[in-house]
């Protein structure tokens, strides 16, 4: 790929208006980048080709990413954001959703400023159905496990989760958040609920006329609402993990790491982009103002755009990005204690479904 790239940059040397090879050394960089493996150079030159191409062509999307690429990995993602959003005013708002690389910077919003405006999470709760408490989780402080999925995700893969905890052994109770629970996922509930310390909440919604990505953008964005409302409602620490993972021994150790921290976060480090830095098939959200703060910021950033129709896949991994970026820029950011998506001995993560 290194020789590819170098092959790319001679053809341009030979001929800076020579279209193939700018094309190709574009896509060669947007895959890499998104790959993880984009070496520095080679997005360096990519970008100064893409603004090349970008004044023969003032609609190039992949050029436009490829510049903003350049800017998030030299830590400007606030740069990055504003040249995004003046580049999509050349687009529809069809034109938008239908477009990869404007759809994932379309909810990108970094630096200082980013949260100005944003309503309060409390507030934007009004706009979605609500939180329905079945069962409430045992007395204490400590911290629960946090799960949130359709009904198709809890009987394809969260069964397989609560039956990893129960072998876990240790204790660890957990919360189940549903969305539309069929009558045999409840019993299902109920039964575990003899064998584990497990609380469970519900919530209703009319999918009619929601297509697929749509549908699938909210299951994954609506369980950050839900766990600042248990937040609010409990104050105790929640191990947020996804659906689709089993757990690969307990807790403990894992929790023992947290102390002292306000959030505990997943980092991909490889700068694959703003939406894909901050993995969110586990995060931790601690009972502190900071850590508060953070999860609270966080659901009213995705329930900002959930209620405005501009919510995209991966909206989930956007949203505390520019939340953490916006806070530590004012100085209000939390403690983070990070761990590495490549090396998380804790759960086992199923990946491509």
């Amino acid at each position: 790929m290194d020789r590819a790239g170098h092959a790319l940059t001679h053809a341009l040397a030979a001929d800076p208006r020579h279209g193939a090879a700018a094309d190709a050394l574009i896509g060669t960089a947007l895959s890499l980048v998104q790959a993880g493996q984009a070496p520095p150079w080679l997005l360096d030159r990519a970008a100064r080709t893409a603004l090349t191409v970008l004044r023969r062509n003032p609609r190039d999307t992949r050029a436009a990413a490829v510049v903003a690429y350049r800017f998030y990995r030299q830590g400007r993602t606030d740069l990055a954001s504003r040249f995004m959003r003046r580049f999509a005013r050349r687009f529809t708002a069809a034109e938008v959703a239908a477009d990869f690389e404007l759809r994932l910077w379309s909810m990108v919003r970094a630096g200082r400023r980013a949260l100005d405006g944003l309503s309060d999470a409390d507030t934007l709760l009004v706009a979605f159905p609500p939180l329905e408490l079945l069962a409430e989780p045992p007395a204490g402080s400590g911290p629960l496990l946090a799960v949130s999925c359709d009904d198709g995700y809890y009987r394809r893969f969260a069964t397989g989760l609560l039956d990893s905890v129960e072998l876990a052994g240790g204790g660890v109770a957990v919360h189940v958040h549903v969305v539309n629970p069929s009558p045999e996922t409840l019993a299902d509930l109920a039964r575990r609920r003899e064998r584990l310390r497990l609380s469970c909440s519900r919530e209703r919604v009319d999918f009619t006329g929601w297509d697929d990505h749509r549908r699938t953008t909210y299951y994954a964005c609506v369980r950050f609402l839900r766990w600042h409302q248990l937040m609010t409602l409990w104050g105790r620490p929640l191990l947020h993990l996804d659906a689709d993972c089993t757990l690969a021994g307990g807790l403990d150790a894992l929790a023992a790491l947290l102390d002292g921290a306000d959030v505990g976060l997943l980092r991909d480090a490889r700068w694959r982009g703003p939406t894909r830095e901050i993995i969110v098939c586990f995060a931790a959200f601690q009972p502190t103002p900071r850590g508060r703060a953070f999860l609270a910021s966080t659901a009213a950033y995705i329930g900002a755009f959930l209620r405005e129709g501009r919510g995209f896949w991966m909206l989930d991994q956007a949203a505390p990005f520019a939340v953490l970026d916006a806070l530590e820029r004012r100085g209000e950011g939390p403690g983070v204690r990070w761990f590495d998506v490549l090396d998380f001995p804790w759960v086992r993560f199923i990946g491509e479904k």
